[in-house]
């Protein structure tokens, strides 16, 4: 099931949209449509239950729209809240925490 969230962000929209991509890259989504100056995103995440058998996909929509000073993000996702957490630590941290998993990833053989 998915559910809506709606979050004020004091950085310009280009900061939200770049992360917003990271974000849906980490969880595995596969990206749809993508328009940066008009601040959408749409894409689709597969459904998996116990057992590893699929269960179709489920679509992501974000939209961001710019304020003065302020953008407002706007979410439509399953786990949203994770979702909305992994593009929060992005907005704020910067490279870091993707610098950070890229290390981790090659130390553990995973690249």
């Amino acid at each position: 099931m998915s559910t809506k969230e709606i979050r004020p962000f004091p950085v310009q929209r280009i900061v939200i949209m770049r992360s917003i991509v990271f974000a849906l890259s980490k969880i595995g989504a596969e990206l749809q449509q993508y328009n940066e100056q008009e601040g959408f995103v749409i894409a689709t995440v597969k459904r998996v239950k116990i057992g590893g058998v699929g269960l179709g996909e489920q679509e992501i929509k974000a939209s961001v729209q710019e304020h003065e000073q302020t953008s407002l993000l706007e979410l439509t996702a399953p786990n949203s809240g994770e979702l909305l957490t992994l593009i929060s630590t992005y907005v704020v941290q910067g490279a870091k925490p993707l610098q950070d998993e890229a290390i981790s990833q090659w130390h553990d053989g995973s690249c």
